[in-house]
Formats: C-alpha cells, sequence, structure tokens
C-alpha cells in the first residue's frame, strides 16, 4: 500500500506514457519490429524509474526517521503558506512526534510526510 501512496502519481504517467507507446508502436506506417523493440523498452525504461524512485523515496524516510529518532533538525517542505517560508523544522525538541511515516505536532495544525522531508545538512552530532 505504501508503494501505491508514495507512486500512484508517478504510475498513472508511466502508464499515459506506455499506453502511447503502444498507440504509436501498433500503426501501420511503423516497422513490424517497432512494436517489439519500442514498446518493450518504454516498459523497461518507466518500469526502471519508478522503482528507482520508490527505492531513493523509502531510503530518504528511513533516514529522516533515524534522524528524527535521534534529534536532528528535519526540514519539510510547507505548501500550505505560499507567502511564508516553504519550509518547515521539525525536531523532538519543538515538540513533535513521528508515528507512521507522519510528523505531527499538537502546536501546528499540518502533518508532514517523511518521503516529503530531509535531514538539515547543518545539523550537529
Amino acid at each position: 500500500m505504501q508503494f501505491l501512496t508514495l507512486e500512484g502519481g508517478n504510475l498513472a504517467i508511466g502508464l499515459f506514457v506506455i499506453l502511447a507507446a503502444l498507440f504509436v508502436t501498433t500503426r501501420s506506417f511503423m516497422s513490424k519490429n517497432a512494436f517489439k523493440v519500442g514498446f518493450t523498452s518504454v516498459v523497461i525504461i518507466a518500469t526502471t524509474l519508478i522503482l528507482t524512485h520508490y527505492y531513493f523515496t523509502t531510503d530518504r524516510m528511513h533516514k529522516v526517521e533515524e534522524g528524527f529518532n535521534i534529534g536532528k533538525i528535519i526540514i519539510c517542505e510547507n505548501k500550505m503558506y505560499r507567502n511564508i517560508s516553504r519550509s518547515q523544522e521539525i525536531s523532538k525538541n519543538k515538540g513533535w512526534d513521528l508515528k507512521d511515516n507522519i510528523l505531527f505536532s499538537p502546536k501546528y495544525s499540518r502533518t508532514f510526510h517523511t518521503a516529503r522531508c530531509v535531514i538539515h545538512y547543518k545539523n550537529k552530532p
């Protein structure tokens, strides 16, 4: 389920590209080998890109979770307020908590998914 949550948009885009490749490679003006080579290549590339993105996202999520648990500052994108800072600094010291990959605080109305966060580069060990 986590895969569908994180990669749902990319799966939709990939499916559109695959359907476009299917349509184009089956046209009469294409060579007889176009479907076998072109369509197969598009499917392999789309699958590789989506799986690679999922791997890097989940790896970053684990690093954010580990960093949060040891007290490092986490930076999350904040798209709620466009005219203010676009990022939110989060740490245990500021009253934030982590459950099921969601960062939340009783002082803040918005929650953040760890997939949209990174560890602050200026953290002190």
